[in-house]
């Protein structure tokens, strides 16, 4: 069974806007170190962090039978790095975009540190690392600037309409973004990709989130060292 989680910094706003006006510096060092942290140790456990709105990251993992004390462990070490305290909730067994939204809302009722709920049955996670053809080439062309707004456009267009497929959308850095996605769904999302022009995707599906990321990577590279005969590649 796979658990998407909800980490929230725990009134961090206010721990912001009390740094007076030279502060913004502060802010994205801490957020780097947080996430860096976080990435760190939830890779140990086979799980995959989301960046989110960084006061708030999504995770993903695989159940494990001690969870609760795992992830424990992984907020009492991170703790050293957050200025605020910190509560996580994990809702396991349910498409990624649904877990996130029960767990927001759970979130805000919570007294405990740690909270898991167990109410589906979906045992893996699907994840898409889609790729832009020939964007070195268009950073040449155009610019760095704008190259970068071509991917948060595409960014805003696999929201606003994967939303309804339950799908989680992640910028990895340079063109890269990934899917996140309920493997039932697997035929919508193929169908939808090969809607979209100049693009790539290697696709992963496996019970351990990082183990379906690697596979996702490596079908995109496969794709890439076959002179891109394809457009979708899935490994299971």
């Amino acid at each position: 069974m796979v658990c998407v989680g909800l980490l929230q910094l725990v009134n961090y706003r206010e721990w912001t806007e009390s740094l007076g006006y030279d502060r913004e510096w502060l802010i994205q060092i801490t957020q780097s170190t947080i996430y860096k942290e976080l990435v760190s140790k939830i890779k140990n456990i086979g799980g995959v962090v989301l960046q989110c709105r960084h006061d708030y990251f999504i995770v993903l993992e695989p159940y494990l039978e001690n969870l609760k004390e795992v992830n424990k462990n992984i907020i009492d070490e991170l703790s050293e790095y957050s200025p605020v305290p910190i509560k996580l909730i994990l809702v396991c067994g349910n498409d990624p975009y649904a877990a996130q939204d029960k767990a927001c809302k759970l979130l805000q009722r919570m007294k405990d540190s740690i909270t898991i709920l167990t109410d589906g049955n979906i045992r893996e996670v699907g994840i898409v690392h889609v790729d832009v053809n020939d964007f070195t080439n268009l950073t040449f062309t155009n610019n760095a600037y704008d190259s970068y707004v071509e991917i948060v456009n595409l960014i805003w267009r696999f929201t606003n309409e994967l939303k309804g497929l339950g799908v989680l959308v992640q910028y990895l850095g340079g063109d890269n973004i990934a899917l996140i996605f309920n493997p039932k769904r697997i035929n919508e999302v193929i169908n939808y990709i090969n809607k979209i022009p100049n693009i790539k995707a290697g696709v992963g599906i496996d019970s351990i989130p990082r183990r379906a990321f690697e596979k996702a990577t490596k079908a995109l590279d496969t794709i890439r060292s076959k002179g891109r005969e394809v457009k979708i590649l899935v490994l299971r």
